[in-house]
């Protein structure tokens, strides 16, 4: 449960790419950070406003941390992004991005697709295939926070299959497996047809757990966005699999888990962007 929420903020938050655009397209990006610096290598870009377009080839850029400074050089230029400790990329390492598209339509909507994704968030590799990201778009902005907010109005998230590392595949068995089947539905494989659908700040999320069976899992509960303290909450409200509840071991499993940015509060997931 927790590589989803994971999966959702990190997909949601990809959007900051969009800043000022009004449509992105990425053939490969590859980001290495452990933490303290790293280096993004682009291959092959595309970028449109109302007003121009234009295209980059290869590039890279360098990235090195600074307290709350993220100091980015790349070409001629040298700037500066200001996030806060403790956020989504204190919890990554290796991020992997394979045919990126990214509109927004004024006013209606925001789309997100990606081809291939793999990222390393906590304590493994994980590998996410054909991700769609659906959002109402009321308004613009500049920051990209900004732009979860119409998801959490009406957003709609596909993710046909997600490959889990070893261990990652422990955590989220002991999540979801129940006392009558624990131990006898052997190695979990994958998760399979991912939804998360949210309709005004209510959330849904279904997916399939491939064991030697497929066992259905569902989450649902609140979702609220704190622009002051750049925080994504999660009410975890109910948690099934199959019929029998696992609320209380989604939440044990996210708490034990090894990600920076997350933490649990009583039945609230927080996550930091």
């Amino acid at each position: 449960m927790k590589k989803l929420i994971i999966a959702c903020s990190i997909m949601i938050t990809a959007n900051t790419f969009a800043l000022n655009f009004e449509k992105v397209d990425v053939n490969h990006l590859n980001f290495n950070f452990d933490g303290t610096s790293g280096v993004a290598n682009l291959t092959a870009g595309h970028y449109e406003t109302s007003k121009f377009s234009f295209s980059t080839g290869n590039s890279e850029a360098l990235v090195a941390k600074e307290g709350n400074l993220f100091n980015v050089q790349y070409h001629n230029l040298d700037f500066q992004l200001n996030l806060e400790s403790g956020g989504l990329l204190d919890s990554l390492g290796t991020v992997d991005v394979q045919n990126l598209s990214i509109e927004l339509i004024p006013n209606k909507k925001l789309a997100v697709y990606v081809d291939k994704f793999s990222a390393e968030i906590g304590e493994g590799v994980q590998d996410f295939n054909h991700v769609e990201i659906e959002c109402a778009q009321r308004s613009r902005s500049s920051l990209y926070t900004d732009y979860l907010l119409p998801c959490l109005s009406l957003g709609r998230i596909k993710l046909p299959l997600l490959n889990l590392d070893s261990k990652s595949s422990m955590t989220v068995a002991k999540a979801i497996e129940t006392e009558d089947v624990q131990g006898t539905l052997g190695i979990l494989k994958n998760l399979k047809n991912i939804r998360v659908n949210i309709i005004e700040n209510r959330y849904m999320i279904t997916f399939v757990a491939k064991f030697i069976i497929n066992l259905k899992a569902n989450a649902s509960g609140a979702a609220n966005f704190n622009q002051e303290t750049n925080e994504l909450t999660l009410s975890l409200e109910k948690a099934k699999a199959g019929i029998f509840s696992i609320r209380s071991k989604v939440l044990k499993e996210i708490s034990k888990a090894n990600i920076k940015n997350v933490r649990v509060e009583g039945r609230n997931i927080i996550i930091k962007l």
